[in-house]
């Protein structure tokens, strides 16, 4: 009895262990329209939860456009699967996530409030790729924001947390761009048109006739 209790100690120890989060802190790039904005020393937090699965939280999160600030909030993605690796696990999804607020004293400069939970009420659009170790975490997220329902902000937000891509990361994050850049027809007023019908419209910066 005290060895099976043993064992079953063991067993929920090293569960626990492979649950707790793990912060990675990095700059953060932010692409608007082409213009990029860096962000030094970011912390995202990752916890693997020991099943094939795990949770991503990029936390008080907000887009800058020149003077401009919007307080977005907490990018959370949790069970998102994963693959396992002898040097590194790696992730790419595709999904409609929840905004929640971020942290009270961590708005941006100009914002007395995180308005992430209001504006995408419904729902934000991403595409998350990236590959992670005990010592480096490296990510590249797309937000659709025209396909969240924002439009202003330019289409799509590009956030790069890291550097130093390995080869197989580059090919992950082209695709995702590649996709991105094929599929997404907008209308003149800047909305994305999931089926167009006959007319004028923009794809890849510019315009096409269907």
């Amino acid at each position: 009895m005290k060895k099976l209790l043993l064992v079953l100690f063991c067993v929920f120890t090293a569960l626990a262990v492979s649950a707790q989060y793990k912060g990675y802190t990095e700059n953060l790039l932010l692409t608007v329209d082409g213009q990029s904005v860096e962000i030094p020393d970011v912390t995202i937090l990752y916890q693997d939860n020991g099943d094939g699965t795990a949770n991503f939280l990029l936390k008080n999160f907000y887009l800058s456009m020149g003077s401009n600030n919007l307080a977005v909030g907490n990018i959370s993605v949790p069970n998102m699967p994963i693959t396992k690796g002898d040097a590194y696990d790696t992730f790419n999804v595709h999904e409609k996530i929840i905004i929640e607020d971020g942290d009270a004293d961590a708005l941006p400069e100009g914002t007395d409030m995180w308005l992430g939970p209001m504006i995408f009420s419904d729902g934000l659009v991403l595409d998350l790729a990236g590959k992670v170790n005990d010592e480096k975490l490296y990510v590249v997220i797309y937000l659709n924001l025209s396909e969240s329902g924002l439009e202003g902000f330019g289409q799509i937000i590009e956030v790069q947390f890291g550097s130093d891509f390995s080869e197989d990361m580059e090919n992950a994050v082209s695709s995702i761009a590649s996709v991105q850049k094929s599929s997404a027809v907008y209308d003149l007023s800047g909305r994305r048109v999931k089926n167009p019908s006959r007319g004028i419209y923009v794809r890849e910066g510019k315009k096409v006739l269907f």
